[in-house]
């Protein structure tokens, strides 16, 4: 009876743990389709507002690396290590409910 609880708890484990896995490896490819997209980026800009876009921008100033580009590469630099990060995570616990089930 122990057996078939454990076995049922690896499995679900093995799902939700290889959902999380594949929608951080599949994350940077959605961002790249969706920064191609023009329709796509019009319909998010659309759902903001121009104005209201505007007034938040106007606020924010290049505080760290003297631009704004060298902001947005260090944010996604540190997104996409995070993202590497939680990947290999789960990679690993994957590996050890697989090897832990037999």
């Amino acid at each position: 009876m122990l057996y078939i609880i454990l076995s049922i708890l690896c499995g679900a484990l093995g799902l939700f743990i290889g959902s999380v896995f594949w929608a951080v490896v599949k994350s940077p490819i959605i961002l790249r389709r969706l920064m191609s997209d023009p329709e796509e980026l019009s319909r998010i800009l659309n759902f903001w507002g121009p104005e209201n876009l505007l007034k938040q921008a106007a606020g924010i100033q290049p505080r760290y690396f003297g631009s704004y580009a060298g902001n947005i590469a260090f944010l996604a630099q540190a997104h996409f290590t995070s993202l590497r990060w939680v990947r290999n995570l789960c990679g690993l616990i994957g590996l050890a409910n697989a090897i832990g089930s037999f």
